[in-house]
């Protein structure tokens, strides 16, 4: 099946899209609407030659910051789905750039936003919590340098 270039899936209730997916490389259009998909495999953002996807109809609740990765997508719909990121208007326009650079933005957000919680409780915490707190949060030991304490 890895030179397969349609698959038409939609309308059969399944649950989640095959994690192996990405191994249809000649995969050119994947419609898997009014389905109960709530997940996107990761695999299924290698398919390179991806020009039309339609997960209309699912549960998805998030799309993943690496569907830019889709260059030669030009079809796209995730119309009624339960859309939190991006919301539902930024996905209106069918528009692939606006999508990910919506969530380019807001991974970018998240990020400086959890930078700025990591450095408050560093600085208001002592070192043993500091150190216990890194471990509970399974961070690499260069990520867990404790950050001078400022005062204000």
């Amino acid at each position: 099946m890895t030179q397969l270039k349609e698959l038409d899936i939609s309308n059969n209730a399944i649950r989640e899209i095959p994690r192996n997916i990405g191994e249809l490389r000649n995969l050119v259009s994947l419609h898997a609407y009014n389905n109960q998909i709530s997940y996107i495999p990761p695999s299924l953002l290698s398919l390179n030659d991806l020009q039309q996807l339609n997960l209309s109809g699912n549960n998805l609740t998030a799309l993943p910051s690496a569907i830019y990765n889709l260059f030669s997508l030009k079809e796209i719909n995730f119309d009624d789905n339960p859309l939190l990121r991006p919301p539902m208007e930024i996905c209106k326009g069918k528009q692939l750039y606006t999508i990910a650079r919506y969530l380019q933005r807001a991974d970018e957000r998240d990020e400086k936003i959890l930078e700025k919680i990591f450095k408050i409780v560093a600085n208001n915490i002592t070192e043993t919590n500091f150190e216990f707190l890194c471990q509970k949060l399974n961070l690499a030991n260069s990520e867990t340098d404790m950050p001078t304490k400022r005062y204000v």
